[in-house]
């Protein structure tokens, strides 16, 4: 009767330890490519902008971005439209590995880099979050026009020019948003022997102003045409474009005198 009390709670105590071994079984395989659910609901994370710091709060679903907010200071009309654009593709590709946007690589960097970091932030692996973004096929459009101005920095004084003696114009720009570089230059324009000039008694003109850009470039004639027409272009930019200049002068990189 012992013997058999004894291997009656032996086979007990067998069948017990297959149990809570089967129970604690996990098949957490390294590699598969999917984030665990386990982590914070945000997380947080900061990369350097084009105008300073970019600030990242990432909100995960489970193993999901379901949205990020974004705090910087980028340039308004290009730095924050290609930010916006970002946040849409990485949320949409649930990855951080998408393409910049032309024309804004800085600010696109920085918005990677945040959420990134926001990612390791809450507790979760990067690599995760890296799966290509599949590429969108483009789309043939057929327009009819008379004439087509490419690129949308100096194009657009060529453009409007053409639409103001009435031909319908199309204007391709390649970057994210219409002016491209235009939209950072920060509005400052080299016209020398201007209005403002000669009424705070500031000494300037075509040849000196050609004497500056000929240190930085090497086509006189096309100097040339820069010097004659500048000015006379800057009145064009205020009295037809509506172009509002500041009343003070500046010094510009490379320029003898201030100008606009």
């Amino acid at each position: 009767m012992y013997e058999k009390n004894k291997t009656l709670a032996l086979l007990l105590s067998i069948s017990m330890l297959s149990s809570a071994c089967g129970g604690t079984k996990t098949d957490n395989k390294a590699g598969d490519g999917k984030d665990s659910t386990v982590g914070e609901t945000t997380g947080e994370g900061t990369a350097k902008g084009h105008n300073g710091d970019l600030k990242a709060v990432v909100t995960f679903d489970g193993d999901k971005i379901a949205k990020i907010d974004l705090t910087h200071e980028e340039t308004k009309g290009l730095g924050d439209e290609a930010a916006d654009k970002l946040v849409d593709e990485i949320i949409a590709n649930n990855s951080v590995n998408v393409e910049t946007v032309s024309g804004a690589t800085v600010t696109s960097t920085a918005v990677i880099e945040a959420v990134k970091a926001a990612i390791q932030a809450s507790g979760r692996d990067v690599k995760n979050f890296e799966a290509k973004s599949e590429a969108k096929k483009g789309e043939t459009v057929e327009k009819e026009t008379d004439v087509v101005v490419i690129g949308g920095g100096a194009g657009f004084a060529a453009a409007v020019s053409a639409k103001e003696v009435g031909a319908n114009v199309i204007l391709v720009e390649k970057l994210a948003t219409v002016g491209g570089n235009t939209l950072i230059s920060g509005g400052e324009y080299a016209a020398p022997d201007n209005d403002l000039q000669k009424e705070e008694g500031t000494k300037d003109s075509k040849e000196l102003f050609a004497i500056d850009v000929e240190e930085a470039g090497e086509n006189p004639e096309l100097i040339k045409v820069l010097a004659d027409k500048a000015t006379e272009d800057a009145y064009w930019l205020r009295d037809d474009i509506g172009v509002k200049w500041l009343d003070s002068l500046m010094f510009f990189g490379g320029h003898s005198v201030k100008d606009l």
